[in-house]
């Protein structure tokens, strides 16, 4: 349970603890000697502290959830569907984030060059002829890349003897994500390093992180202690132990709105998420290039591959592969399905033949499976078969 359902869920009941009363009400009367109408004046005004405070939770809880309905629904946004822009967009964060405020050592032309660089490794892992192998898309060339790289290499077959298991080998999986990065010198590599939370020790507290962030342990010190009353001071460390760090900076953001108590955490908790943007958006950018790089047909089918492999959206590359020349086009949305993709996806028809000034067609897969001429539902295999009849 995390601390937002924490206090909705106790919201209109008896605590057991009063870590509650004491997030949202820290001012409750400790002493009865304390003068009543100065008590109900800084009630006023930590009332309309908090009032401030949850408008703008509400504000941002709203915006979250209308981009998780969004993703939720497929739904695609009209104004921001170009590949080269998104990349763009990225360059100019990163300028602006990790070179300005943490002083990155990297060059943005290093990490433009990187992602280019990166996309062409793929192009070389997977060449033309070998999507058109694995998803058709147009006529067939009679190259194996396998066997050109192995088989038939001139050095390869010097060295070995004919007993040998050479032709056993294949290119995709000796050229692979691993033996790529570890082949890549030490500067490029790091562009795949995993941010790590690290311990905290600052002037109001003490806190033991696991490496994505879950409290292991909270010490606190006497400039937050004196501000907490005694019950507080030991539920506290109780309370969040086991849970992520985001939650302790979201509790002491509502209990002290105006001090700087959480700025060093908050700090730490920014580092960490653009530490990670960075790599997940330097992933999602070489995506967008494979499939720019490639054009309408074998740009989106190399990339699906790659968001399979690298953990990235596949419905990205499936939205930009609708041109519905392509004789290989219910075979691709039948590997999207397949993959747990959805019907309900929103996909640009013709991305590629696109005008830049008017407004691009769109079509989703449900829709696409019942009106695409070309009904190649009969060629697939009876489990095949009853996915299609359950989504359509």
């Amino acid at each position: 349970m995390n601390i937002k359902e924490y206090f909705q869920k106790n919201k209109n009941k008896k605590k057991d603890s009063d870590l509650f009363h004491l997030a949202i009400n820290p001012l409750r009367k400790q002493d009865s000697k304390v003068n009543h109408s100065r008590e109900i004046e800084l009630l006023r005004e930590t009332s309309k502290s908090l009032n401030n405070a949850v408008d703008a939770l509400i504000a941002r809880n709203r915006s979250l959830e209308e981009e998780l309905y969004n993703i939720k629904n497929r739904k695609v946004n009209k104004d921001a569907i170009d590949l080269n822009e998104k990349v763009d967009a990225f360059i100019d964060w990163y300028k602006k984030v990790m070179v300005k405020e943490y002083d990155s050592v990297y060059m943005v032309s290093d990490l433009r060059n990187f992602i280019e660089k990166m996309a062409v490794w793929y192009e070389l892992r997977y060449p033309d002829y070998e999507i058109n192998r694995l998803m058709h898309c147009a006529g067939q060339e009679p190259t194996i890349v396998s066997d050109i790289m192995f088989k038939e290499n001139r050095y390869t077959v010097a060295i070995l003897d004919k007993e040998n298991k050479i032709k056993d080998l294949d290119w995709d999986d000796f050229y692979n994500a691993h033996a790529f990065i570890g082949a890549l010198p030490s500067k490029e590599r790091c562009y795949f390093y995993t941010p790590k939370y690290r311990d905290l020790k600052c002037r109001d507290y003490d806190l033991e992180l696991t490496n994505n962030g879950i409290i292991k342990s909270i010490k606190l010190k006497s400039s937050v202690v004196s501000l907490l009353s005694e019950k507080e001071a030991s539920t506290i460390p109780e309370f969040f132990v086991g849970k992520p760090v985001e939650e302790l900076l979201y509790f002491l953001k509502l209990r002290f709105p105006s001090s700087k108590i959480y700025q060093n955490l908050e700090a730490d908790v920014k580092k960490y998420e653009d530490r990670l943007y960075q790599k997940e958006e330097m992933l999602n950018s070489v995506m967008y290039r494979i499939i720019e790089r490639g054009g309408n047909r074998l740009g989106p089918r190399r990339a699906f591959l790659f968001a399979k492999e690298f953990g990235r959206n596949i419905d990205i590359p499936i939205m930009y592969a609708i041109d519905y020349s392509d004789p290989g086009l219910r075979t691709l949305i039948n590997e999207y399905l397949k993959a747990g993709g959805s019907p309900d996806l929103e996909c640009f028809v013709d991305y590629f033949g696109r005008h830049k000034y008017k407004q691009i067609k769109t079509v989703t897969i449900g829709e696409l499976l019942q009106t695409q001429s070309h009904n190649a539902i009969r060629f697939y295999t009876r489990e095949e078969d009853e996915l299609h009849k359950r989504i359509l």
